[in-house]
């Protein structure tokens, strides 16, 4: 007597002795079990493949995905405005836009009080930092906005860092998404 090794259940080897599995039915799962985990090994060593780099850029693209739709709804943190016309339909016209840049100082990057939805004309061709500073006072604090402008620790990012952050971000924007007035909640 054998076990099968897709159901589990007890049998007698009909065919040859090294029969592993009770009939057709089962049989027929083998292939697909196999091929799943071929697949789960591959994602495996993928991501086992991936550099500092390409975690840290995974994890600002999902830092900055849940930045934007955080913001939804509300105007430009710099002029006030919202997408209009055309760009509102085509998408790309909203940036996650940082107060203190990730360039000047890179361990503020995932800060959230840091980062707000941003046209991307007002990101990328230069804005009023007087305008945003307002702004962002009015939004989260003067406390706050000090705190931001103060002295940061340098932080050394290992790979699990990055994993950690990619993955925590990925997660609240599934939970903001799936909790959304949108979507019936």
């Amino acid at each position: 007597m054998r076990n099968c090794t897709v159901c589990g259940k007890e049998f007698e080897p009909v065919f040859n002795t090294f029969q592993a599995v009770c009939g057709r039915r089962c049989a027929g799962q083998v292939g697909k079990i196999k091929r799943k985990a071929q697949a789960r090994t591959l994602r495996d060593r993928k991501e086992a493949m991936k550099t500092l780099p390409d975690l840290k850029k995974e994890a600002q693209i999902a830092f900055n995905a849940y930045i934007r739709y955080r913001d939804r709804g509300k105007p430009c943190i710099c002029c006030g405005k919202f997408p209009a016309g055309e760009e509102a339909l085509t998408g790309g016209s909203t940036d996650a836009g940082h107060y203190r840049s990730r360039g000047s100082c890179p361990e503020l990057a995932f800060d959230e009080r840091n980062c707000h939805l941003q046209l991307a004309r007002c990101n990328r061709f230069g804005w009023d930092v007087a305008s945003y500073r307002a702004e962002l006072i009015r939004r989260i604090g003067l406390a706050e906005v000090e705190s931001l402008e103060g002295y940061h620790p340098p932080k050394k990012y290992t790979r699990s860092d990055m994993k950690a952050i990619r993955d925590t971000y990925r997660q609240k924007l599934k939970a903001l998404q799936q909790n959304s007035p949108e979507n019936g909640q």
